[in-house]
């Protein structure tokens, strides 16, 4: 009698466990899953931006008016230098 309660107990306990155990492994494969479905969305976004970026470079390269700039910007800057020394 005494054994059958002892058993009963440890029996209720494991499987208390068990489900605990069980709960927390679906709890990680769901947030696995949400981590997996959060780096292909942050991947493809990024990959998005990267071409838009290398699209922006493109056009901006095109465009006569940054050479011009960027030449004004060069002689300024030795112009600086020139009257500094």
């Amino acid at each position: 009698m005494k054994q059958q309660l002892v058993l009963q107990k440890t029996s209720s306990k494991i499987k208390s466990v068990v489900l605990d155990l069980s709960e927390k492994v679906n709890q990680q494969e769901l947030i696995l899953e949400s981590l997996d479905n959060e780096t292909k969305k942050n991947s493809s976004l990024m990959i998005k931006n990267l071409h838009n970026f290398e699209k922006l470079l493109v056009d901006m390269n095109k465009d006569p008016r940054n050479k011009i700039i960027l030449f004004l910007i060069v002689i300024i800057f030795i112009l600086s230098i020139y009257l500094y020394n």
